[in-house]
């Protein structure tokens, strides 16, 4: 017999069982994630309704209605979103109904505002900055800086370094006044890990000067770096680590963690990493092992490691790209519920949603051409559409008081007055609010239930 017959391949597969069998059981990672999200994620409310002239509505049936969370649940907005046709006005109705938080796409990127020298258009990304204020959406700004060569247009390339210096400076002084107000935040240097173009030209320090003039004409914005693959290469966490507290000790004024991942496919949904597992080394015979993949706990620990750096950390650039249907809607599923779930995480963003302007078309999309939900696109809206928003009925006490539990967010209460009249009111609800108190007021005409 050879050393890996099927006899010493069934013994050592009996005695993997069996200390497993003795192994104690640990809870299923979905059950420690949504526990987290019941203790993070929902608080217990009190809401006082009241009339116009501030008469308590006592003893009320009430509907409450979730209509938006207080998570940035985002996506990333093509550039041309404003274009007045059938497809692109259902696109903008589509962002509104489903999320809660945008980002630029490419519009505010210094590739797409100045593609020939001197020739500078702020157009879509002033279209955006006044959508996002129209409708009282949270704006990230991105990026001030791409650092990477490949994506610096040529005119760029041909300049001296004192003339770059201040072609930089000039875009700086436009760019960032331009948004104060109409931005949360910026991510200020995209991709440092892998991009040298500017430090090479402009000196190692380039990117903390960058910081610290961005924060001078923009003192409210939360500024972030922004880089890929740090989830799905372990070793890339503690560089980026690296990264933040060199920029930090440097005096730049880093104060959050922007962390793509476009490639999602690659995680495992199942507790353990399938190349983990012992009996593998008994099928090597057969072929080599699979490549180990990551799954839900080795996310949060990565999470946890950039979490002891004690800055908010935003997803903001989210793909599972992929023609498998179903792998795309799976591990989009346990990624999201892993971030949700996580403390430091403030915000998660897919680069976009639709595949006609998807940057990977059908491969990533959650919606297809004609605005049916893929199976990814079925999971993860009825994650952020109905798993997690609170949706229910009360009854005022005495005092007008309604109390509940719910996810973090924004609510419409409706009630109906003694006149048979449909009242409403909105109301948001953050850790912070204490007893919120809300004036019903009648609902316009057109809502109003008609006469017998």
């Amino acid at each position: 017999m050879g050393k890996h017959s099927p006899i010493v391949w069934a013994v050592g597969l009996v005695l993997w069982t069996m200390a497993q069998e003795a192994a104690p059981v640990r809870a299923d990672w979905r059950t420690e994630a949504d526990a987290r999200i019941e203790k993070i994620r929902k608080g217990d409310f009190v809401v006082r309704l009241i009339d116009p002239d501030g008469k308590p509505l006592g003893n009320l049936d009430v509907t409450v209605r979730q209509t938006r969370s207080h998570f940035g649940f985002g996506t990333a907005v093509d550039s041309n979103f404003m274009a007045d046709d059938p497809d692109t006005r259902r696109y903008r109705q589509f962002i509104l109904d489903h999320f809660s938080m945008l980002t630029a796409e490419n519009a505010m990127k210094w590739w797409d505002i100045e593609k020939e020298k001197d020739v500078v258009d702020f157009g879509p990304a002033d279209a955006l900055a006044k959508f996002a204020r129209d409708n009282d959406l949270p704006l990230r700004g991105h990026c001030v800086l791409w650092c990477k060569g490949k994506w610096v247009r040529e005119w760029k390339h041909a300049l001296t370094p004192e003339q770059l210096q201040t072609e930089l400076d000039q875009h700086l002084d436009a760019l960032i006044p331009r948004y104060r107000g109409k931005v949360i935040c910026w991510d200020v240097c995209n991709e440092i890990l892998d991009g040298t173009f500017y430090r090479e030209r402009l000196g190692p320090d380039i990117y903390a000067r960058v910081f610290k003039r961005v924060a001078e004409l923009d003192p409210d914005a939360v500024l972030f770096t922004n880089e890929y693959s740090i989830l799905t290469i372990p070793p890339r966490v503690e560089e980026y680590v690296r990264l933040i507290k060199s920029l930090q000790e440097a005096g730049a004024p880093v104060r959050g963690i922007g962390v793509q991942d476009h490639g999602v496919q690659r995680f495992s949904v199942d507790d353990e990493p399938p190349a983990t597992q012992p009996w593998q080394g008994f099928r090597r015979r057969w072929g080599p092992p699979p490549q180990p993949r990551l799954g839900p706990r080795e996310i949060l620990a990565s999470l946890d490691r950039l979490g002891e750096l004690n800055l908010p950390i935003h997803i903001t650039e989210v793909s599972s790209i992929t023609p498998d249907e179903e792998l795309r809607a799976r591990t989009l599923e346990m990624f999201l519920r892993v971030c949700f779930s996580h403390p430091k995480v403030e915000c998660f963003i897919f680069w976009g949603f639709w595949s006609k302007n998807h940057f990977k078309q059908n491969l990533a999309a959650l919606v297809d051409d004609n605005w049916n939900y893929t199976p990814a696109g079925k999971v993860v809206f009825k994650m952020l559409d109905e798993e997690w928003r609170t949706n229910l009925r009360g009854r005022t006490d005495g005092q007008g008081q309604v109390a509940f539990r719910g996810f973090f967010g924004r609510y419409e209460l409706t009630a109906a007055d003694d006149a048979g009249r449909t009242l409403t009111g909105t109301v948001k609800l953050i850790p912070t609010s204490g007893t919120a108190t809300v004036t019903l007021r009648p609902a316009p005409p057109s809502t109003q239930p008609s006469n017998p």
